[in-house]
C-alpha cells in the first residue's frame, strides 16, 4: 500500500511550506512508501482530494 501525501508546491506560506517538509522527510526516514501529489498541477487531483 503506498501512502498519497498531497502538497502544494506553490504554497505561498512558508510555514505549511515547512509542514509539508517534515511530513516527507519522516516517511523517507522511516522508508515509509509515499506518493507525492501536487495539487497544483493537476486540477483532477485538486478534485479528487475533496
Amino acid at each position: 500500500m503506498v501512502i498519497r501525501v498531497f502538497i502544494a508546491s506553490s504554497s505561498g506560506f512558508v510555514a505549511i511550506k515547512k509542514k509539508q517538509q517534515d511530513v516527507v522527510r519522516f516517511l523517507e526516514a522511516n522508508k515509509i512508501e509515499f506518493e507525492e501529489v501536487d495539487i497544483t498541477m493537476s486540477e483532477e487531483q485538486r478534485q479528487w482530494m475533496y
